[in-house]
């Protein structure tokens, strides 16, 4: 996997156990202006008796590292599995590993997902920086799963804004489990939940429906679809003008593209990736973005109907296949500058087979700076962009120049 230079914007600090941890971070991660409190609250709650020299642990929402490397820098004899639905933030909790810990990355396992690997001998430590907007019902379901992955004595410590705190002590009533820690601090609680009894269970809660919504239809202009959407992915029971954009350009090319290979970049809830399927069933399909919760939703959503290579990435790049696709569909991100930009326009230059053809959708500006950016570039040609209330999306063809 090609190992790309990661959007550093700054590094933040911390002080714990003696130590000063300084972490590189980028912009649209969480807590990138400083080490948020919850963090701080919990790893002050795991001071006190001193850990067994070794253990498994896991770091769940690791954003970039602050809790397990935090944990591994003073418990040197530790494994630690660090676990994100984002893939720039497991890219981080990687690098700030091998810049603070270099000893431990032997002892780090790094996955891109919205679950805990299954692990026969299970967790002995599971620590949790609960996000709250994933809801109620979804903190719930996961945290079911995470206490199945304890073995036994093993703890979840887990922090959480004061109002879902009640999910972490009232609403715990399994009877093979103990609250043996609450710490409040000001805005947020610390909860403690150790594991009594019983064996560790595989558990998966994306196959278990915890994030499900339910199937909706979908249309645009006669081309329809069905789809489950997901809580915490947007167009769960519309589509947004920006994909509405993007599904109307598709169906206008349909009849003078020849498609063997497609490729849907950040598909979100599924809908163009579907869209792409039955508009070119003979062809097979690429999806790649950041959010694995969005990858897995795509996968669940095409059901086998083509074939499908999938991953959860933080840049074009780093995608694992290398071959070409005579259509790409990507969404652009909001506010992306013209620096960001033309790096995706080369991006696009790599991934386009010759005469290829990309739909490219947003917000109007960031469609209208690309825009330029392709009027400029040797090989390109486009279309007026169509818009829609803010939003835009144009139509490209590329040919090796």
């Amino acid at each position: 996997m090609t190992q790309l230079p990661l959007p550093i914007k700054k590094s933040v600090s911390l002080a714990w156990q003696g130590m000063a941890l300084t972490f590189d971070v980028a912009q649209d991660l969480f807590s990138s202006y400083q080490v948020d409190r919850g963090s701080r609250l919990l790893l002050e709650s795991l001071e006190g008796p001193q850990a067994p020299p070794v253990g498994e642990a896991a770091d769940f929402g690791c954003g970039y590292g602050v809790l397990g490397i935090a944990w591994q820098a003073a418990h040197p004899g530790w494994a630690m599995t660090y676990v994100d639905r984002d893939a720039l933030a497991v890219a981080f909790s990687r690098h700030n590993l091998a810049r603070i810990v270099s000893s431990a990355e032997s002892k780090a396992a790094f996955v891109r997902d919205i679950a805990l690997p299954y692990k026969e001998d299970g967790y002995d430590l599971v620590l949790w920086n609960v996000p709250g907007k994933a809801g109620r019902p979804v903190i719930v379901g996961l945290l079911d799963a995470v206490l199945d992955q304890l073995a036994v004595g093993g703890v979840v410590a887990a922090v959480v804004v004061h109002p879902l705190a009640e999910l972490f002590t009232d609403g715990m009533t399994r009877d093979d489990m103990v609250v043996t820690n609450v710490t409040r601090g000001a805005d947020h609680t610390v909860v403690h939940i150790r594991r009594e009894r019983g064996q560790p269970v595989a558990r998966d809660p994306f196959e278990e429906g915890v994030f499900d919504r339910p199937a909706t239809d979908f249309e645009v202009e006669g081309l329809a679809w069905r789809l489950t959407p997901v809580i915490g992915l947007p167009e769960y029971d519309s589509l947004d003008h920006s994909t509405a954009l993007a599904a109307r350009a598709m169906l206008s090319i349909r009849d003078d593209t020849a498609v063997a290979r497609w490729m849907v970049v950040e598909p979100g809830a599924g809908h163009l990736a579907l869209a792409a399927s039955q508009l070119w069933p003979a062809a097979t399909g690429r999806v790649y973005g950041r959010d694995a919760l969005a990858i897995r939703t795509t996968v669940r959503a095409i059901d086998g109907a083509v074939p499908l290579r999938a991953g959860s990435i933080w840049a074009l790049e780093e995608r694992i296949d290398r071959d070409t696709v005579d259509l790409l569909v990507a969404r652009l991100p909001e506010q992306a500058q013209q620096e960001e930009l033309g790096g995706m326009l080369a991006s696009f230059s790599e991934v386009l087979a010759p005469s290829g053809t990309a739909v490219l959708h947003g917000r109007s500006t960031e469609v209208a700076r690309i825009d330029r950016l392709i009027r400029k570039q040797p090989g390109w040609t486009s279309r007026r962009p169509a818009k829609l209330r803010g939003f835009a999306c144009m139509v490209a063809r590329y040919s090796v120049p």
